[in-house]
C-alpha cells in the first residue's frame, strides 16, 4: 500500500476515486465531531485499498459526490470496524448508506472476542501490530491537521483489509459467515440513522417506573427537546438535561 495521501483538491479527489474504482474491497473510517452540534460534523474520510490510502478532507470545500457514489457502489465490499456511527455520518453527509458492509467488530464477536472489542486490540491480537491511539480525543475540525493526526487516521484503515481476510477465513471455517452477513444487513436501513422527535423518549431510562401522567410529560419534554436540538443543531443536553426531564 502507498503512503497515505491527504486530499484537499478536486483534481486529486477525482484521480483517487478513479483508481479506487478498480478494487472490489474498500477499507473505510471517518473522523467527526459532534460535541458542540446535534448533527455530526464530518471532518475526514479515510479510504484504503490494497494499493492506495487516501485521507479526504471534507472541510476543504470539496464536492464529495463522486466519493459518496464510490462508497455506495454495491459491487464493492466496505470494511469498517464498529461501523454504525461511521455509516450514520456518511449517510447524513451523502444521502446514501455505504454497503455492503463487513464489520470487523461484529465478525470478531462471532469468533469469541468481547462484543465491543476495540480496533487497536483486535489488530494487536490478530495481526500483531501496535496502534498508537494518542489522537483519540483530538479536535478533528481544526486545520491544519498535524502529521500525528494524519498518521493516526491512516492507521485506522491500514489494517482493515488484512483483518477482513483473517476474520472472513475464520468465520468460514466455523460456518458462521452467513451470521456476520445477517448481522450487518440491517445497516442498510436508513431508519437507523434518522431520529424521529416523537420517539426521542426511548432514550430515557426508567420511564416504566413512573406514573402514567409523568410518563406522558417526560415523553412530551423529550420530543420538545429533540425538535429544539435539531432546529438549532446543538446537543440535546444543551437544550435540557435528562435530569431536568426526570
Amino acid at each position: 500500500m502507498r503512503e497515505a495521501t491527504l486530499i484537499t483538491q478536486p483534481e486529486a479527489l477525482a484521480a483517487a476515486v478513479f483508481r479506487l474504482q478498480a478494487t472490489d474491497r474498500l477499507a473505510i473510517d471517518t473522523e467527526f465531531m459532534r460535541e458542540r452540534t446535534y448533527f455530526p460534523q464530518l471532518c475526514l474520510v479515510q479510504v484504503a485499498s490494497a494499493t492506495d490510502c487516501i485521507l479526504v478532507d471534507p472541510l476543504a470545500g470539496l464536492d464529495l459526490a463522486r466519493l459518496h457514489a464510490l462508497l455506495a457502489d454495491p459491487g464493492k465490499l466496505k470494511i469498517l470496524h464498529a461501523a454504525r456511527q461511521d455509516l450514520e455520518v456518511l449517510f447524513l453527509a451523502g444521502g446514501e448508506v455505504p454497503g455492503p458492509v463487513f464489520d470487523t467488530q461484529v465478525a470478531a464477536a462471532l469468533l469469541g472476542f468481547a462484543p465491543q472489542v476495540g480496533y487497536a486490540e483486535l489488530v494487536a491480537r490478530q495481526l500483531g501490530h501496535s496502534i498508537d491511539k494518542g489522537q483519540t480525543r483530538t479536535d478533528w475540525s481544526r486545520r491544519p491537521l498535524t502529521p500525528e493526526q494524519l498518521a493516526y487516521a491512516a492507521d485506522d484503515v491500514h489494517h482493515l483489509l488484512a483483518l477482513h481476510a483473517e476474520l472472513e477465513s475464520a468465520l468460514a471455517a466455523r460456518g458462521r459467515a452467513d451470521w456476520a452477513a445477517e448481522e450487518t444487513a440491517g445497516y442498510a436501513n436508513t431508519a437507523l440513522y434518522r431520529i424521529e422527535p416523537a420517539d426521542a423518549w426511548r432514550r430515557l431510562k426508567g420511564l416504566g417506573r413512573m406514573a402514567a401522567t409523568d410518563q406522558a410529560a417526560a415523553r412530551a419534554l423529550a420530543e420538545w427537546r429533540e425538535r429544539r436540538a435539531i432546529e438549532s443543531d446543538k446537543p440535546r443536553g444543551w437544550m435540557l438535561a435528562d435530569e431536568a426531564i426526570y
